[in-house]
């Protein structure tokens, strides 16, 4: 990996198109390291992105965390697996939501034609990633041996209104993956506003977000 394709940090940094498979290790090297050290390796690494836990496991294993049913051996081993699993689903996001921002430029096969040609960005946010494969679907648009390239250097969130820009970003988080642990939010937010991310905005907007309609996750899952 060169410097000028690879971001330690987890941002977004100009280089030339790579395959889906390298984006995770490419574009978020520190993070997709710590996820395959807890998983045991690249390959598996690879399998808990494409295949995150079922929702209901993870929720009882949260609910076991929380009340303390398990021995040390047990508690540890479920631990591991809980903070796994949040990082996968947060690298996830973050390649989604810097794809869908127009961050990334991406380009596959598509399956009706057999040529290559760019994805939209609008796909991203619903469509079905398979980084092992390579492939990225969403209902008739079918891409095959996809890529990735940064389309603008990374550069601090520039929102005339901060505040309400991430109440919005928690808001579509929460309508396209459901609830989520709040320090993986926070460190969500921090990665997309950067300069403009306080930790005092981020509260408030997480009150606003999850305080209405479907309420406030329980607390095991919130912090």
């Amino acid at each position: 990996m060169t410097s000028d394709s690879t971001s330690a940090r987890g941002g977004v940094a100009r280089g030339a198109p790579i395959n889906l498979r390298d984006a995770p290790a490419s574009l978020f090297a520190d993070d997709f390291a710590r996820l395959a050290a807890l998983k045991g390796g690249e390959a598996e690494a690879l399998e808990a992105l494409d295949r995150p836990d079922p929702g209901i496991l993870a929720f009882y294993r949260r609910e076991a965390l929380a009340f303390g049913a398990l021995s040390v051996g047990r508690r540890q081993e479920a631990e591991a697996q809980e903070d796994a699993d949040l990082l996968a689903r947060t690298l996830v996001a973050r390649i989604r939501d810097s794809a869908a921002a127009g961050l990334l430029a991406a380009a596959g096969l598509f399956a009706r034609t057999g040529l290559r040609q760019e994805i939209s960005p609008e796909l991203w946010a619903e469509a079905k990633i398979e980084f092992a494969a390579g492939r990225l679907t969403l209902g008739e648009f079918a891409y095959a041996a996809v890529t990735v390239s940064a389309a603008a250097p990374d550069e601090p969130a520039a929102q005339d209104d901060p505040a309400a820009a991430l109440s919005a970003f928690l808001e579509d988080r929460r309508r396209r993956q459901g609830d989520e642990l709040k320090k993986a939010l926070r460190e969500a937010s921090r990665e997309r506003f950067k300069e403009a991310f306080t930790v005092r905005r981020f509260d408030a907007a997480y009150a606003a977000v999850y305080g209405r309609r479907r309420g406030r996750p329980n607390k095991s899952t919130s912090n």
